[in-house]
């Protein structure tokens, strides 16, 4: 009966041990596990500050593109503008030299007619 407790005592210290170890080994895991979960925390912070920025960055470019197609839009409007200026102004250069040239006819008529 001596033999066969002291057996049990040492099968029972013999798990004991492996249990500590399985604990301690699950300690450890968990602490690597703990450590990755916070160098992971962090790394999503950073990409999140990262994306703010970007976001922001693009909102600001998509307001100057914005700006400069309205800019672009007001040129091509004073370009129109000023095309049909130019025609209008060369249609009274083409009636005004019309008008000189007849009035150099006349002149010419009323020279020879003195």
């Amino acid at each position: 009966m001596y033999e066969a407790v002291r057996s049990d005592r040492n099968l029972y210290s013999k798990n004991l041990i492996e249990a500590q170890d399985e604990v301690a080994d699950m300690r450890r895991k968990f602490g690597i596990a703990s450590h990755q979960i916070t160098q992971l925390k962090d790394e999503i912070t950073t990409k999140d500050q990262a994306l703010s920025s970007e976001i922001h960055e693009k909102a600001d470019r998509e307001k100057d593109i914005d700006k400069l197609k309205n800019e672009a839009k007001l040129i091509e409007r004073k370009l129109t503008i000023s095309e049909e200026q130019q025609k209008q102004l060369r249609g009274q250069i083409s009636k005004l030299n019309y008008i000189i040239g007849k009035s150099a006819d006349e002149i010419e008529k009323l020279k020879k007619d003195y």
